[in-house]
């Protein structure tokens, strides 16, 4: 886990520094001491964790917060404990009250990797999707399935080289595809639009396939495709 260290005290640096050698899995990538600074470093680099203090020169920790884009998790590292909860309300990770114990940095530390595992989890499970098949129920990523063909009473599912077989019908299987990520192209197809390598009149070239375009999607797939 990388951390950013932005603090107008060297002291304060310090005491992050030398309680951070005590867990291997803490890597120092930034110390700023000014939020100018991190700002400007965080534009061209990222990191996982930013200790942070409020009381700062120019520009606040708070101020900060509420100005940075593709925030990571935040750890405050503060003398002034009235800041607490409109620091919360930023969804910080954390509040460190000045002078803190090795203890309590665990403590927060903690929590950051909890708020991380539960994030991947919940990353994982918006990626993934299940399909029952064969008195089993196989979880697929999105990003491998190349296309869904229906085939009357049941689907077969394409990807990677694959065929999964399915009793789904493909109007079940398309509500659970992500609307940006998957079209409908023909009564019976559903094709991921990432896997799309060319597009030839009405038909669509595939890694592994030629899938036709129906002709009452033909007007809506090629506005959506913004084809002329």
């Amino acid at each position: 886990m990388k951390y950013l260290i932005v603090d107008d005290e060297p002291l304060s640096h310090d005491v992050i520094l030398n309680y951070a050698k005590a867990f291997d899995f803490l890597e120092l990538a930034h110390q700023s001491y000014n939020a100018i600074d991190a700002m400007d470093w965080l534009e061209k680099n990222t990191t996982d964790l930013i200790f942070l203090d409020i009381n700062m020169p120019k520009i606040s920790g708070i101020s900060m917060l509420k100005v940075l884009k593709n925030k990571p998790e935040v750890i405050i590292s503060s003398a002034y404990e009235e800041y607490a909860l409109e620091s919360y309300e930023l969804d910080v990770a954390d509040y460190l009250l000045k002078p803190y114990s090795l203890d309590r940095f665990y403590s927060a530390i903690q929590r950051v990797k909890k708020k991380q595992l539960t994030k991947k989890k919940e990353d994982k499970k918006a990626n993934t999707f299940f399909i029952k098949a064969d008195k089993k129920h196989h979880q697929l990523r999105f990003d491998e399935v190349d296309y869904v063909e229906g085939c009357g009473q049941y689907c077969k599912i394409h990807y990677q080289g694959k065929v999964i077989l399915t009793l789904e019908r493909l109007s079940s299987i398309e509500e659970l595809l992500p609307f940006d990520d998957f079209l409908r192209v023909h009564k019976s197809y559903i094709v991921s639009v990432s896997k799309i390598r060319s597009v030839s009149g009405n038909l669509i070239e595939l890694a592994n396939a030629t899938v036709p375009i129906g002709q009452s999607y033909r007007k809506s797939f090629k506005e959506l495709m913004k084809l002329k």
